[in-house]
C-alpha cells in the first residue's frame, strides 16, 4: 500500500508554470518513475511549495519538474531520500516561522549562499551537512536578515525649497535598516563572523625603486618622501 510522503521544494519564478510531476526511484541515480502529477499548482509568483505524494517506499528517492502552459518540460529537482530534509529547507523553515512575510524564494537562495559560505561547502544541498544548534541558529539569523534586506523598501523623499520656506515629505524605512542591522551583527556573533575590515596600503615601488621614503604609515595610508 503507498505510503504518503510529503515533499518539499522551491516555487519556480517562471509566470507560465501549468504542472508539477514528481517521480520515486529506489536509489539516488534511479530509474525513476512517475508517480504524481497535478495541475493545481496555484498562481504566479504563489506556486506550490509542497506536495504529500503516494510513494511505494518512504525511504526511496524523490525528485520533481515542472511543466509550462506550452507543454515544455523544466529540469529535474536534484533527488532527495524520503524522511530525509536538506540543511537548505531547514533553515528556510526556521525564517518562514519567524518572518512568514518573507518570499521564500528569495530565502532559499540566501540560505543556499549562507550555508555555503559559513560551512564551507560547494553544496549545500548535500545530505550529510551537520550543523550544530549555534550554528543553526546564526545561519537562520543571517539568512532572515540579508533576506529581509533584500526585500525592503527604502522608501522616498521629496523635497522643495520657496524663499525662505522649505519643506519635506515622505519616509525612509530607517527603523527597518537598524533592526536588520541588529540581526546581522547577532547572527555574526553567534558564528563568530567579523564584518571589521581594515584597509592596509600596498608597499610603494616610487620611480622604478629610486625614491626612498622617509617614513610610511600604513594605518593612516601615508608616505613621506624627503
Amino acid at each position: 500500500m503507498p505510503t504518503a510522503v510529503r515533499l518539499d521544494f522551491v516555487p519556480p519564478t517562471q509566470p507560465d508554470i501549468a504542472e508539477l510531476h514528481a517521480e520515486e526511484g529506489p536509489t539516488k541515480d534511479g530509474s525513476f518513475v512517475e508517480i504524481y502529477q497535478t495541475t493545481s499548482v496555484g498562481v504566479y509568483p504563489n506556486y506550490l511549495s509542497y506536495v504529500t505524494v503516494p510513494a511505494q517506499n518512504p525511504n526511496d528517492w524523490f525528485r520533481i519538474y515542472w511543466v509550462n502552459n506550452q507543454g515544455a518540460i523544466g529540469p529535474y529537482s536534484e533527488p532527495v531520500q524520503g524522511g530525509t530534509t536538506t540543511l537548505v529547507q531547514t533553515i528556510v523553515d526556521r525564517v518562514m516561522l519567524r518572518n512568514p512575510a518573507l518570499n521564500e524564494i528569495i530565502v532559499t537562495q540566501t540560505a543556499e549562499w549562507v550555508i555555503a559560505s559559513t560551512l564551507n561547502v560547494a553544496d549545500p544541498y548535500d545530505p550529510t551537512l551537520e550543523a550544530s544548534y549555534a550554528q543553526l541558529e546564526g545561519m537562520t539569523l543571517l539568512t532572515m536578515g540579508w533576506s529581509m534586506f533584500s526585500t525592503m523598501s527604502l522608501g522616498t523623499t521629496e523635497s522643495y525649497t520657496a524663499g525662505l520656506v522649505s519643506q519635506s515629505s515622505g519616509s525612509k524605512t530607517t527603523s527597518g535598516i537598524d533592526e536588520i542591522k541588529t540581526i546581522l551583527e547577532t547572527a555574526a556573533k553567534i558564528l563568530g563572523i567579523s564584518y571589521s575590515v581594515i584597509f592596509q596600503m600596498r608597499d610603494n615601488c616610487i620611480a622604478g625603486g629610486t625614491v626612498i621614503p622617509s617614513g610610511i604609515d600604513q594605518s593612516r595610508l601615508l608616505v613621506e618622501i624627503r
